[in-house]
C-alpha cells in the first residue's frame, strides 16, 4: 500500500453524505468548514511527512532539525549545518564501536580521504585521515569523535592537514636520500 496525500478531502466527505442530508445548507456548510481545517491538518502533516534532513532548507533545518538534536547554525550555510547535524546525530546514537566511529569520520572527513582505524587494546583507538580541509576543520573533527567514542578509551586523530604536494618526501634532485620541503600530519590526542 502506497501512501498517498489526500487533496479532496472537503469534497471526498461531502460526497460520502447520504441523499437526505445534502439538502440541508446547515449540515452542508458546516461539515464543509470542519472539513477544510481537516484539509489544512492533511496539508501540515503531508508536509511534514515528506520533509527530510537531505531536502530541508533554512528555518526547515534551523527550527525542526537543529532544534531537535541541539545544535546552533553559528553562520554555516544550509550543507555545513546539515553535515553538523547529520554528525550530532551520529554522536547521539554512538555506542563508541569502530563502525560508529569511522561511520562519523567519514560524514566529516573529505569524501575521497582515506580513513584508517586502529584498536590499541587495552584501551586506545586510532584514527587517520589522509585528508581534511585545513587544520580547525581537523580540531573540531576530533572534538566530534571524542564525544562518540566510549568512556575510558583514549582516541588519537591524526590527519593531514594540507595537499598531497605538500608532505615530506624523498628529494629526487640530489645523489643522497634527503627529505625535501614539506608540512608534517597534525596529531590531536584525547582522553
Amino acid at each position: 500500500m502506497t501512501i498517498s496525500k489526500d487533496i479532496r478531502v472537503t469534497e471526498g466527505g461531502i460526497e460520502l453524505l447520504h441523499d437526505q442530508f445534502l439538502e440541508d445548507p446547515g449540515l452542508e456548510g458546516w461539515l464543509t468548514a470542519l472539513l477544510n481545517r481537516l484539509q489544512e491538518q492533511e496539508d501540515l502533516w503531508w508536509e511534514l511527512f515528506s520533509l527530510s534532513l537531505d531536502t530541508a532548507e533554512g528555518a526547515q533545518l534551523d527550527n525542526i532539525y537543529g532544534a531537535i538534536v541541539l545544535v546552533d547554525r553559528n553562520g554555516r550555510t544550509d550543507d555545513e549545518y546539515r553535515i553538523a547535524i547529520k554528525a550530532q546525530i551520529a554522536v547521539n546514537l554512538s555506542s563508541g564501536t569502530r563502525e560508529d566511529l569511522l561511520k562519523l569520520a567519514r560524514l566529516l572527513v573529505e569524501s575521497s580521504s582515506v580513513l584508517t582505524l586502529t584498536e590499541h587494546f587495552p584501551g586506545a583507538v586510532e584514527l587517520r585521515a589522509a585528508t581534511v580541509s585545513h587544520e580547525t576543520t581537523g580540531e573540531a573533527i576530533a572534538a566530534k569523535l571524542r564525544e562518540a567514542k566510549v568512556a575510558g578509551v583514549r582516541l588519537i586523530f591524526i590527519y593531514q592537514a594540507t595537499t598531497d604536494e605538500n608532505v615530506f618526501t624523498w628529494d629526487s634532485t640530489t645523489s643522497t636520500q634527503e627529505w625535501d620541503g614539506g608540512e608534517w600530519a597534525t596529531g590531536t590526542d584525547g582522553a
